[in-house]
């Protein structure tokens, strides 16, 4: 069995997701999309055979209040693991399924995620801090 990623197409912080879960050898599907694509990408997703996938991620995007509702009345719920940072996301909070934190990044809460399975090496932590740094503007806090 495989998973599917969907993440940001826009940035470093959208598409490191996909260089993490190849790392971790786990076999996976991932489509990229603007966050004006998601929640229509998602309905659509629903009404196909999502039994093919063990977990469906969704990282950097946030989806709509619509959108939750329809993955809380799928058989396919338990399947959604959402990690982002966007402010206009917190109300996500309240899905056991969702990880949001306004002071990380999509990519650091992915890793987090999958560093409970999976032992990465230095350079990756490295290299995911610094796509925190970029993301998050940090670089310019701490020049």
């Amino acid at each position: 069995m495989k998973d599917l990623l969907i993440s940001h197409i826009a940035d470093p912080d959208g598409i490191s997701p996909i260089c993490l879960l190849n790392l971790t050898k786990i076999k996976f599907d991932y489509e990229l999309k603007e966050i004006n694509e998601i929640d229509d990408y998602i309905s659509k997703l629903l009404d196909t055979d999502l039994s093919i996938y063990r977990y469906i991620y969704i990282t950097d995007l946030s989806l709509s209040e619509n959108t939750y509702n329809l993955i809380n009345n799928s058989a396919f719920k338990y399947k959604f693991k959402v990690f982002d940072h966007h402010k206009t996301h917190l109300f996500a909070t309240k899905y056991d399924y969702v990880t949001i934190d306004i002071n990380e990044c999509g990519t650091t809460l992915f890793f987090k995620y999958l560093s409970k399975n999976k032992r990465f090496k230095k350079s990756v932590k490295e290299y995911v801090e610094h796509i925190k740094n970029i993301d998050l503007w940090l670089w310019q806090k701490n020049n």
